[in-house]
């Protein structure tokens, strides 16, 4: 007999109280769509900081209000900006002033450290990254 799935949701208090300082975080969405924004302001306002900050493919607000009130000291984003308004200005700031670390990476390499993490694995071979430059820049 199978294992009926439990919950996995929880209320907002106890999922910022799960974040430590110094922990990598990931959060979700798109751009604007979808973002935990509730989440991310609770974690600024309780100031857990020296975080290792993950998210889909294209960050804006969540990223940027994390940045911006200093608690992110390395990034695993593609790309943060609010679209057609540019980049986001904390991420920018912060990036052109060196107060965080960008860690290079692209869509497949953030997707393949994802999968890795579900397979309980150290890495996760990216097949497409084969004679791309972005692979030369992590050495």
């Amino acid at each position: 007999m199978k294992k009926a799935r439990r919950s996995k949701l929880v209320d907002l208090k106890e999922a910022v109280d799960m974040v430590k300082d110094g922990a990598s975080l990931a959060t979700g969405g798109a751009v604007f769509s979808n973002k935990p924004c509730a989440f991310v302001r609770e974690v600024a306002r309780k100031g857990i900081g020296n975080l290792s900050l993950f998210s889909s493919t294209l960050a804006s607000y969540d990223a940027d209000l994390l940045i911006g009130a200093g608690l992110v000291k390395k990034s695993y984003i593609p790309h943060i900006s609010f679209e057609y308004l540019g980049l986001a200005p904390n991420y920018r700031k912060a990036a052109e002033n060196g107060d965080i670390e960008i860690v290079e990476c692209d869509a497949r390499i953030l997707f393949g450290g994802y999968v890795a993490t579900i397979e309980g694995l150290p890495s996760h071979p990216i097949i497409s990254l084969k004679g791309d430059d972005l692979s030369k820049t992590q050495s």
